[in-house]
């Protein structure tokens, strides 16, 4: 989009035939000036440009802050299924403590077998769910790998 200067020249001789003496020297020099701001097709051609290479940095952007919310997003549903998890281990934890307790109280006669189940019933279904958070947070794991792109 700048001015051009451009200086063209020209030189040239030859002798004449009636004389050998006589010489002609003939010298031309032109300046060309191109100023592309008065060239409406150049200018169109340059703002068309100018507004693709806006578009570009605009999806571009657009991708790196959908990029970033997708791995904040995941990064925050990997910590809360890991506190999900270590919640649902220690309630698992404690029942199947309980469960031994009821055990031995069953050995030594103080409560029936009906508790015993009862309890055995509990700490397995805390299992289960210890289990499927732990499912879940290696989910949540592998959605983090695929946001950072891995």
């Amino acid at each position: 989009l700048l001015p051009k200067l451009q200086f063209t020249g020209l030189a040239a001789g030859r002798s004449m035939q009636l004389s050998p003496s006589i010489d002609e020297w003939i010298a031309q020099v032109a300046p060309t000036l191109e100023v592309p701001l008065w060239d409406p097709v150049r200018r169109a051609n340059a703002e068309g440009s100018s507004a693709r290479a806006k578009l570009a940095a605009a999806e571009y952007r657009e991708k790196v802050l959908r990029a970033y919310e997708e791995t904040a997003a995941a990064l925050t549903n990997l910590y809360a299924q890991e506190r999900i998890q270590r919640s649902a281990e220690a309630s698992a934890a404690s029942l199947r403590a309980v469960y031994r307790r009821t055990s031995e109280k069953f050995d030594s006669g103080v409560v029936s077998q009906l508790e015993v189940l009862e309890d055995q019933r509990r700490a397995l279904e805390a299992e289960r769910a210890a289990l499927q958070a732990k499912e879940a947070r290696l989910a949540a794991w592998v959605d983090l790998k695929k946001a950072m792109g891995g």
